[in-house]
């Protein structure tokens, strides 16, 4: 009986205005015998707008809609750690990576999920000690045409490899990791899973390339927009008159010592004459007044200027950033370093999916010395990108042990507080 009131007050107190012990097969939620107006009643109920954040998305067949409360204090930290994304532009381009990473991998597992070709999917089987929880192996469940290609890979490799290093290696298995990645995409029979496997396994696939190589000819023609202002033909060495603006701005600045230039001592005098181009030397002439030793005039060659001809694409974002900065159009330097050894990124992970494509068709004599090297590195690579997440999440296990151990909850001290303890919180149960 007691129980049945306290269900009858909790809904009552969503606006319930019927229910039936019996379950129905009808409604929003058939298992409790809701329907979709006491749901809806349920979803809608009043929050303060302000406060609030409201999302639907209608599937067809079915509706989400998500209404979420966001106190206060949790409104405060959001914004201060959104307030990055206000001022920098690097933090912006970061965060707009990570959400369109985020959509596209919600994207890219259609073709390989249940909506896929039966031979698209590949079964993923995690090995966890039952009593310390400790992640000790992961593999792939193949097909039998998937296995025959793998007795192949490692009969080759076997026959090759195992010469080299002097033994018969019979028990060892020679690249496991990238025969795993290779048998993958050798079973698919779209195009679209291989491409979204390639994109797994080291975003070697078509579109990652191409808009790494558009982001490359965006770094060439940055680069040759700081060339052209670094040094114009022209007009004259820029900073050569940027030289002159800084020296006339020192000469017109009062001496800071009591001596003039015209006592006793040493009297150094200065001519300095930068180059107009990359092939003439800067000269130095340097005359010393000495009490002593009389005159003596000294003349220094300083060869080998320097040369923005040669000016690398990737850290041209980082010279544009500076020269903007260093001329008052920007406020603050940018500190973006993702673009330093991007383009020999591209060019390695061009040399991956072209030796990921020869070993898929299983064009093995072909291979060269210097693919049997990427080979290794590729193998390393590929296993450390199948171990990552799920080490990360035996991490997350972890912390979230160690946490609740002594606290009874997985809150850390920076999070906000329960809904269900917050007194101004309109969900508060009873």
């Amino acid at each position: 009986m007691l129980r049945n009131a306290i269900s009858l007050l909790m809904r009552r107190k969503h606006s319930q205005k019927a229910w039936s012990p019996q379950v129905t097969n009808t409604g929003a939620a058939p298992p409790t015998g809701i329907t979709s107006q006491e749901a809806l009643q349920i979803v809608y109920r009043p929050m303060p707008p302000e406060q609030t954040v409201e999302y639907e998305e209608d599937f067809g067949t079915n509706l989400m809609i998500h209404r979420e409360f966001i106190s206060k204090k949790r409104r405060d930290q959001m914004s201060f750690d959104i307030s990055p994304l206000v001022y920098s532009d690097v933090e912006l381009r970061r965060g707009q990576k990570h959400l369109a990473g985020i959509m596209n991998k919600e994207r890219n597992a259609v073709p390989i999920g249940m909506a896929g070709s039966e031979n698209d999917r590949v079964p993923f089987n995690v090995e966890v000690d039952p009593k310390t929880k400790e992640l000790q192996g992961a593999r792939y469940f193949f097909n039998e045409n998937r296995m025959r290609y793998c007795d192949r890979f490692q009969e080759f490799f076997h026959t090759t490899l195992a010469k080299r290093m002097g033994g018969d290696g019979m028990d060892t298995q020679f690249l496991f990791s990238l025969m795993e990645a290779c048998a993958i995409i050798y079973g698919c029979d779209t195009h679209d899973a291989r491409e979204v496997y390639y994109q797994v396994f080291g975003s070697v696939d078509l579109d990652s390339l191409e808009r790494d190589e558009q982001e490359l000819r965006q770094r060439r023609q940055n680069a040759a927009d700081v060339q052209r202002n670094l040094c114009d033909s022209s007009s004259g060495c820029g900073p050569a008159t940027s030289y002159e603006v800084v020296q006339e701005t020192i000469n017109s600045l009062p001496s800071l010592f009591e001596d003039e230039p015209g006592g006793s001592g040493t009297t150094i005098q200065g001519e300095r004459h930068l180059a107009a181009d990359a092939g003439n030397s800067d000269k130095i002439t340097v005359k010393e007044n000495n009490t002593s030793s009389g005159d003596d005039l000294r003349e220094y060659k300083i060869s080998g200027s320097v040369s923005y001809a040669g000016l690398p694409p990737d850290y041209a974002m980082l010279y544009k950033a500076y020269l903007a900065h260093a001329r008052g159009e920007s406020p603050i330097a940018s500190y973006d370093i993702s673009t330093l050894a991007a383009t020999e990124s591209l060019v390695r992970r061009r040399r991956w999916r072209h030796l990921m494509e020869k070993l898929v068709r299983e064009d093995y004599l072909n291979l060269s010395d210097d693919e049997l090297k990427d080979a290794t590195l590729l193998n390393e690579q590929l296993h450390t990108i199948k171990f990552m997440d799920l080490k990360v999440g035996d991490t997350v296990q972890e912390i979230l042990a160690l946490l609740q151990r002594e606290t009874g909850d997985g809150g850390s001290s920076h999070r906000d507080t329960p809904l269900e303890q917050l007194p101004s919180n309109p969900e508060r149960r009873l």
